[in-house]
């Protein structure tokens, strides 16, 4: 065992010269790589390890603090660090405003932080293992505030989520407060009245926010989302990710004592920790029933990888497996495809979807 690792976290490029002279100036048998290559358990096989870092918030970055964590008792450690800029530069002030998102190593099936603006402009998801930086420039507003929603699947039980959620970080350097636009009950009352009548408005691609609830800010002028698309997420569904995210296939079937929904093996990256739910809503939009959601982690696949979800009430229906509550009125079925292996197999599952449960 006498191999020497330098291993580096490095954003700008400063540690790694660092890391790399470190390397041409010991001696021995030595491996140079940075934290991201490091594989589990390959601590055990140095003498001496050299770790560096730029300093992050006073601290160290989450990307080294786990490294640290999983180094072998009775290791020598050598540490080295970059930190930086003149008092008043451009880099000095940006440092001050930036906020770093860093999640800890996959606990769960699934763990994403999704972080948006004010106007729903998409900022990014940041997965298991991963770190987000997002300055004030990439925000749509003048309000700078960042809005982050967390989704965390319970595959390995509500304690280990719960501990995931303690572990990631967003540290930010702004304390400006937080105000609230703020909205009356007759306010609530419009928006529920214009969401009910608003999806054949926004099915034909027609309807922008600001003519069904005047006032309402239009999202800038961007690749990453559409005004379209825009105005689901405000309408008919809150927080909605980015379609290479996440995709919402929707289908509406009518009341009835057990309607049976076919569909394939959702197309997501399994393997990246991406899974589906199949939620059923009542017409309004709203969750009415107790029982109204399965996925991927409780739901029983068919022999050849497809899944059939019994909708209804009925003894039988109930009996049948894979079984949720239909509400009543009928159910608008939300089926999520978290971490889609692409946008054009999603879009291709959900015209199988609807095509496969045509007139329920």
């Amino acid at each position: 065992m006498s191999k020497i690792l330098i291993t580096y976290f490095s954003k700008t490029g400063n540690t790694k010269i660092i890391g790399e002279t470190i390397f041409k100036t010991v001696d021995g048998e030595k491996v140079i790589k940075p934290v991201k290559e490091l594989l589990d358990d390959e601590l055990e096989g140095y003498r001496l390890i050299f770790i560096g870092f730029p300093v992050h918030s006073h601290s160290v970055p989450f990307p080294v603090e786990a490294v640290l964590k999983n180094i072998p008792p009775n290791k020598k450690i050598a540490f080295f660090s970059t930190h930086g800029s003149l008092t008043g530069s451009r880099l000095a002030r940006e440092a001050l405003e930036y906020a770093t998102v860093m999640m800890p190593k996959a606990m769960t099936g699934y763990h994403s932080v999704h972080l948006f603006d004010a106007n729903h402009g998409q900022l990014g998801v940041v997965y298991a293992g991963e770190t987000l930086e997002i300055s004030p420039d990439n925000l749509s507003t003048t309000d700078k505030h960042i809005y982050a929603l967390m989704r965390t699947s319970t595959d390995k039980g509500n304690e280990i989520a719960n501990q995931a959620q303690d572990l990631v970080k967003i540290i930010t350097n702004s304390n400006t407060p937080y105000v609230g636009p703020g909205y009356d009950e007759k306010q609530l009352q419009q928006a529920k009245r214009v969401l009910a009548g608003a999806a054949s408005i926004v099915k034909a691609k027609t309807a922008y926010a600001n003519e069904l609830i005047p006032g309402t800010v239009i999202l800038k002028e961007g690749a990453d989302i559409d005004k379209y698309n825009y105005v689901v997420a405000s309408l008919l569904g809150w927080a909605l990710m980015p379609n290479q995210d996440a995709y919402y296939p929707q289908l509406v079937i009518k009341e009835s004592e057990c309607t049976t929904v076919n569909f394939p093996k959702p197309p997501v990256q399994y393997e990246k920790g991406g899974y589906w739910s199949f939620t059923a809503y009542g017409v309004d939009g709203y969750l009415h029933n107790n029982n109204s959601v399965i996925s991927y982690y409780d739901a029983k696949a068919n022999a050849d990888g497809s899944y059939t979800v019994h909708v209804g009430n009925s003894e039988k229906c109930k009996a049948s497996g894979n079984n949720i509550d239909m509400p009543k009125g009928g159910a608008s079925i939300s089926l999520r495809l978290y971490r889609p292996i692409s946008i054009e197999a999603a879009k291709q599952f959900e015209t199988d979807l609807q095509s496969n449960n045509t007139n329920k």
